[in-house]
């Protein structure tokens, strides 16, 4: 375990590697437990209070440029995360990627207050009669521009075009960017109530109607 500040184009003895360098960073910390992982970082990246955890082998975690993250990013083996540019997280963010899925997230996202990103269960379970797993991981995609409101959940399989708004406390587990870009999407498990919106980063607090 190390703390990411002054920690810049890192290698270790079990090829491990941190390419880049942290612009701003507060009690950030990076763990390897295991061979050959690499986490990139982007330039004028802030972190705050950030644990990334690699809890296996051959993963890889990138964080854009211009990124602002909170919380926690977990990797298990042969996993990949990919943060575009100008992210930002307003708190504690946790994101865990297992057995060989992907978390892509676009640039210029808005997470809220603690989203949960999972592409893995964390334990197995299995059909008692044919003990067959029953809930294998799956990879999550987030276009451009997406805004994920406050403790909202994204779960493996899930998928949200560009432009889109996932309501606050709502649980997606499945593809909407196959059916549509620019939608809002609310709801357990969530459902999309409106086509053809927008949405813009000025706070209604912030400036006269």
């Amino acid at each position: 375990m190390m703390k990411l500040t002054d920690i810049q184009d890192f290698t270790d003895n079990n090829g491990n590697k941190i390419v880049g360098k942290v612009f701003k960073n507060s009690n950030s910390i990076v763990l390897f437990r295991g061979k050959n992982n690499t986490l990139i970082i982007g330039k004028n990246v802030s972190l705050a209070d950030v644990c990334i955890r690699f809890d296996a082998h051959n993963s890889t975690i990138i964080i854009g440029d211009n990124s602002q993250y909170i919380g926690i990013i977990r990797v298990g083996i042969d996993c990949n995360v990919s943060i575009g540019s100008n992210l930002t997280v307003t708190e504690k963010c946790y994101m865990s990627c297992g057995e060989g899925t992907n978390i892509d997230v676009g640039n210029d996202c808005m997470f809220a207050s603690f989203n949960q990103l999972r592409t893995d269960d964390a334990h197995p379970i299995f059909d008692l009669e044919t003990k067959k797993r029953v809930n294998s991981s799956a990879s999550i995609y987030i276009g451009d521009h997406v805004w994920l409101g406050y403790e909202s959940i994204l779960l493996g399989g899930a998928t949200i075009g560009a432009g889109s708004v996932v309501g606050m406390r709502a649980l997606v587990n499945k593809d909407f960017a196959a059916i549509a870009n620019n939608s809002l999407i609310v709801g357990i498990p969530g459902q999309i109530v409106r086509s053809n919106i927008s949405w813009e980063r000025t706070h209604v607090n912030l400036h006269e109607p």
